[in-house]
């Protein structure tokens, strides 16, 4: 009675692993992946994504974005490429691009700005560095605007 148990057992175990197929499954999971995947990033960059700028890693900085968790992200990615610092201050600040200034290999400065106003704040002609004149048109538009904006409120509910 045992030994036909054991056949049994070993009989059951032979039938599946013809019916397993590894390979097969290991080709259905990749397809899958790349399934997700491919509408994954569709959805990052489809001109009609229901994902807001802000929050689209693929999306270049833009001064009036909303402040999400990428934020920093992009801003810090903005800051190191010139081309997109210039990118994002355009529009809203005005600037003049102007050559780097190269003393000595210690001593330079690099992606200069000759930055006259950011946002509706008027400036004497500063020449900047790129990186931070694009921190303070972030700054402007999500802090100080907002100050402003709140000002006479908090003036009228402390009276």
């Amino acid at each position: 009675m045992r030994h036909s148990i054991r056949q049994a057992k070993a009989r059951a175990a032979v039938e599946t692993k013809k019916r397993d197929h590894p390979i097969l499954r290991g080709v259905v999971a990749f397809f899958f992946a790349m399934t997700l995947l491919a509408g994954g990033y569709g959805m990052f960059v489809h001109p009609e994504t229901p994902l807001p700028r802000g929050w689209n890693p693929v999306q270049p900085l833009r001064i009036d974005d909303a402040i999400t968790p990428l934020t920093t992200w992009k801003l810090s990615r903005a800051s190191d490429d010139p081309a997109l610092c210039l990118a994002a201050l355009d529009g809203y600040s005005s600037f003049t691009p102007m050559s780097d200034m190269v003393i000595s290999d210690q001593c330079h400065i690099q992606d200069r700005v000759a930055l006259s106003a950011v946002g509706q704040a008027k400036l004497a002609e500063v020449e900047t560095r790129c990186a931070i004149a694009l921190r303070m048109a972030m700054w402007e538009y999500h802090s100080l605007q907002p100050a402003v904006r709140c000002g006479p409120l908090m003036a009228t509910a402390q009276a």
